[in-house]
């Protein structure tokens, strides 16, 4: 007698808590997840240039450099200086290193800025990303 008794009190609580999933559930998208997929994939496409403060990227035309850094310029003639070490990341079709930046090529950097305004590369992109 107690097995049929112990069925049914296991079968009312599973019961239960799917009803409460179910309700838990209502009026939630069931595409919540993917939409926000999308919008996480649209900003890795975003156009870096001309983002703001606190950005990921600098993309812009190399106007000056030394053994550390790049002063970059942006299509709307904002300067950005970009620096780097010689572990950082050198892209072109090929891979390429730090000896391929010359100035009047188009880059886009991507990496870190410090609260103080300095930006720090880990990788860095030659030619257009568009």
């Amino acid at each position: 007698m107690r097995k049929p008794l112990f069925i049914l009190i296991f079968l009312a609580a599973a019961g239960g808590i799917f009803f409460g999933g179910m309700k838990y559930g209502e009026g939630k998208s069931p595409l919540a997840d993917f939409e926000g997929m999308k919008d996480f994939q649209g900003m890795q496409n975003a156009d870096l240039e001309g983002m703001q403060s606190g950005r990921a990227g600098a993309s812009g035309e190399i106007t000056s450099m030394d053994d550390e850094s790049v002063t970059i310029k942006d299509s709307s003639g904002t300067e950005t200086i970009v620096y780097f070490s010689d572990s950082v990341s050198v892209r072109e079709t090929i891979d390429a290193s730090i000896s391929d930046l010359s100035v009047g090529k188009q880059i886009t950097a991507t990496g870190e800025e410090s609260s103080d305004g300095i930006f720090i590369a880990n990788s860095i992109q030659i030619g257009s990303m568009r």
